[in-house]
């Protein structure tokens, strides 16, 4: 996070905020309320020394509930909203330099990319590349989430696990944190369409 933020040139360090829940978080009567309400009493008295914004499991509507208790935070439904939009311009901005610079491509048509993770950021990013022309492969823990960004994007679909596997042009890792590993690296397999190309 700090190195985005200098790379933003912004006047911030970066940092993450982490709410270690059991499985009652996701029960229907688990107090999701009380809970952010909790979160933005701490967020607000660090006294603008960080400001939260959603981000993975979280919502605007919750950082709305933060929003009732400290102004230092970001992300809500009546200021900068969802924020997986952006985040997937920029993956999309990402994959158009490396089509460019290591590709030597002018464009994303025809080029195959394999999404690891289709949802808030994966599937913004998925429908990008679909309307750029790009050809998907994609996986999700959620075969609703994979099979609705399927039906939209005519990608094919995979498992979460053999998508490490699929010969691909370029790999977007847009589940959470720690995909590329020293065991996962090696299994990544380039096109051999356009290795000529290089």
């Amino acid at each position: 996070m700090g190195f985005k933020a200098a790379l933003a040139r912004l006047p911030h360090g970066g940092g993450k905020a982490v709410i270690w829940a059991g499985p009652e978080f996701a029960s229907p009567n688990f107090d999701r309320t009380a809970l952010f309400t909790a979160f933005g009493r701490f967020v607000d008295s660090l006294n603008g020394a960080y400001l939260t914004c959603e981000d993975s499991g979280t919502s605007t509507k919750d950082m709305d509930v933060v929003r009732t208790v400290t102004k230092h935070v970001l992300g809500t439904s009546g200021g900068s909203g969802d924020p997986s939009p952006f985040t997937a311009l920029g993956c999309r901005r990402g994959i158009e330099a490396v089509a460019e610079v290591i590709l030597g491509r002018d464009s994303l048509k025809g080029l195959h990319v394999a999404i690891q993770g289709v949802g808030a950021v994966g599937g913004y990013l998925a429908r990008e590349l679909h309307a750029a022309g790009a050809r998907l492969t994609i996986a999700d823990v959620d075969p609703e989430r994979v099979a609705r960004v399927a039906r939209e994007t005519g990608a094919a679909v995979t498992t979460v696990d053999a998508i490490f596997d699929v010969e691909c042009d370029i790999f977007a890792p847009c589940a959470l944190g720690g995909a590329i590993s020293t065991s996962t690296l090696p299994r990544l397999r380039r096109s051999e369409e356009h290795t000529s190309e290089l």
